[in-house]
C-alpha cells in the first residue's frame, strides 16, 4: 500500500494498493497478506489526469529515503513539489508506505514541509502486533520499546532538521534501519527515454557496466534477440576525451552489432527509439525478477511494439518466469493488456483509473470499485467510457479546428 498528498496533481490522499482482492492465479503466495500480492498493476487514464504524479510521487519517497541524509543541502530545506493551486503550496506533502521484510510487514510515514521533516515513524509487526521502532516530531524523537537497537541516540544527534531519521540510520551503517532502506534503495523507479536521439549519458554509462559481467551481458543480449531486432551482439568499451583545460575524461560507451551489416559498428544514437526503450528496460528488468524486488515505471507502452509491452507483463504474471515474486507498477495508455483473450489479462484487482476532478487534482480509484463481472472484457468498457479516465473528446471542437488551419495556410488564388 502506498498513500500520497499535495504532491504534483495531487492534492487530497490517493492510496494505491498491490494486496490481491483474492487468490488468483499469478497471485504471489504471501505469509503476511492472506490474499497475496499482486505482481502487477496498471494505472490508466487520460493525458494530463495524474498518472506520472502517481509514479513520480512514489519515487521521490523512494528517494528521500536513499539520499536525504548525503545529498540534500543542509540551508536549503526539502525538496519538494507541492499541488500548485489553493492553499496546498502551503501545507504539508504526506507520504506512507507498507511493505514487508523477510516476512515482516512495515509501516513508514513521512511529513514534510518546504524547510524541514515535520513528522517521521516507522513501526514493525514481526507478530502481528504493531513495534513502533521510532516516531520523530520535528526534532523531538521517541524510541518506545525495544523494536530498534543500537546507537539511536547518536543518530538523532547527526540528523538534520531537513534529512529523514532512517536516512540518517543508513548512512550510519545501522543494521536494522539500513536494512529497511535497502528496500527503498532496490526499487527501481523508471521512464523509457525521452530523448529523440540516443541514451542520457548517465544511463548509457550505467548500462556499460553492466555489460562487463558476462551473465549480465548475455541475458540482456537474450531479451534483444527475443524483441527480433536484429542485434546480434551488445558490448561496451571506454572513448577518452580531452577537455578545453587538457583533462582527459573516460567515457562509457554502448556498440551495437546487426545481423544485416555484421561488419559495422552502431552507437546508441543509431538506434531507434523502440530499441533503445526495450534495452533500458530489460538493463533494469533482469536483476527485478532475479531478486524479487519491485519495478514502478512510467509510461510503459512509450515506443514499445504491443506484443512486446505483453510479453514483458506476462513475465511478472508467469509464476514459471518470476518464481521470485518480483513486482511492477507501470503507467499506460495501452489497453490490449486488459483484453480476456491475452494469455494473462490484467484483472479488476490489477486496474487503477486516474481522473481529475472539477479543482484539477488527480483523483486514483481501483477498477474494484465497479460493479464488474470477472471475465468482462474490461478494455472494451474502460475504452467506452464506462469507468471514466479517458478524455472526453468532442468530434465538433476538432472540425472547426482543422477547418481553421485549412483556411490558415489555403494560399490565394493569384489567377483570379
Amino acid at each position: 500500500m502506498f498513500r500520497a498528498s499535495n504532491f504534483r496533481s495531487i492534492s487530497d490522499t490517493v492510496e494505491l494498493s498491490l494486496v490481491a482482492s483474492d487468490k488468483h492465479p499469478g497471485v504471489i503466495e504471501s505469509s503476511v497478506v492472506k490474499s497475496g500480492l499482486l505482481p502487477v498493476v496498471g494505472i490508466y487514464g487520460g493525458n494530463a489526469s495524474g498518472k506520472s504524479s502517481v509514479i513520480s510521487a512514489f519515487d521521490a519517497l523512494r528517494r528521500a529515503v536513499v539520499f536525504s541524509h548525503r545529498s540534500w543541502d543542509p540551508d536549503e530545506g526539502v525538496p519538494r513539489n507541492p499541488h500548485r493551486f489553493g492553499p496546498w503550496p502551503r501545507r504539508p506533502t504526506e507520504f506512507e508506505i507498507e511493505f514487508v521484510i523477510s516476512d515482516v510487514r512495515f509501516q513508514y510515514s513521512v511529513t514534510l514541509s518546504d524547510l524541514r521533516v515535520m513528522a517521521e515513524s516507522l513501526v514493525a509487526y514481526p507478530s502481528g502486533r504493531p513495534q513502533v521502532w521510532f516516531r520523530r516530531e520535528a526534532d523531538e524523537y521517541q524510541f518506545p520499546g525495544k523494536g530498534l537497537s543500537g546507537q539511536k541516540r547518536q543518530i538523532e544527534l547527526i540528523t538534520r532538521s531537513n534529512s529523514l531519521f532512517l536516512s540518517a540510520g543508513a548512512q550510519a551503517a545501522h543494521p536494522q534501519l539500513q536494512g529497511v532502506a535497502e528496500w527503498f534503495s532496490n526499487v527501481t523507479a523508471a521512464q523509457p527515454e525521452r530523448r529523440p536521439i540516443g541514451f542520457q549519458p548517465g544511463r548509457e554509462a550505467a548500462l556499460a557496466r553492466r555489460l562487463r559481467s558476462e551473465s549480465e551481458r548475455e541475458t540482456i543480449l537474450s531479451f534483444l534477440r527475443f524483441a527480433d531486432l536484429g542485434i546480434t551482439d551488445l558490448r561496451s568499451i571506454q572513448e577518452q576525451t580531452q577537455t578545453a583545460d587538457g583533462q582527459l575524461i573516460f567515457r562509457d560507451r554502448l556498440i551495437f552489432t546487426h545481423n544485416d551489416t555484421p561488419e559495422l559498428d552502431f552507437n546508441s544514437r543509431d538506434e531507434s527509439g523502440g530499441t533503445l526503450t526495450w534495452l533500458d528496460l530489460v538493463g533494469s528488468l533482469t536483476r527485478v525478477l532475479r531478486n524479487g524486488r519491485l519495478m514502478v515505471v512510467d509510461e510503459l507502452d512509450r515506443s514499445l511494439h504491443p506484443l512486446l509491452l505483453e510479453e514483458l507483463i506476462r513475465l511478472f504474471q508467469d509464476p514459471e518466469r518470476n518464481p521470485n515474486g518480483a513486482q511492477i507498477v507501470f503507467t499506460a495508455h495501452d489497453t490490449s493488456l486488459m483484453d480476456p483473450r491475452s494469455d494473462w489479462p490484467l484483472r479488476r484487482d490489477q486496474v487503477w483509473l486516474t481522473e481529475k476532478d472539477g479543482m484539477g487534482a488527480t483523483q486514483l480509484n481501483p477498477l474494484l470499485d465497479y460493479s464488474i463481472r470477472q471475465g468482462q472484457n474490461l478494455e472494451r468498457w474502460y475504452r467506452q467510457g464506462r469507468f471514466g479516465a479517458v478524455p472526453v473528446l468532442d468530434d465538433r471542437e476538432l472540425f472547426d479546428a482543422t477547418s481553421d488551419a485549412l483556411r490558415l495556410f489555403t494560399l490565394p488564388d493569384e489567377s483570379k
